[in-house]
């Protein structure tokens, strides 16, 4: 992951890129171990953030652990995942809980 181009910086403090790597069994269909989200709160701030792209999702929800850090729209900075809880279940990103493959996007 260190060798990835994120590319510059953007204003709001995001990447122009971001790495992911959805594991797949041998059909190449996504092997989840937990449910499909794309929004997150940060618990300092309060920030809900949404993620955009399947890849992003398909990540969270096949790789777990595969991130350390996400960014916050609130705080323009990328923070540990333990200081984010999913939306809508509240489940805390580090923590992987619930149904795999259950679609929470909204």
């Amino acid at each position: 992951m260190s060798d990835f181009d994120y590319g510059a910086v953007k204003p709001d403090g995001q990447y122009q890129r971001y790495p992911s790597s959805v594991l797949v069994d041998d059909q190449g269909k996504p092997k989840f171990v937990q449910p499909i989200r794309n929004k997150y709160r940060h618990l300092k701030c309060g920030a809900v953030t949404m993620m955009r792209g399947d890849d992003l999702c398909f990540t969270y929800a096949t790789n777990f652990g595969y991130y350390g850090r996400t960014f916050c729209v609130g705080c323009h900075a990328h923070l540990p995942i333990a200081e984010f809880v999913w939306e809508p279940d509240n489940v805390p990103m580090n923590e992987v809980r619930g149904t795999p493959g259950q679609d929470l996007r909204r």
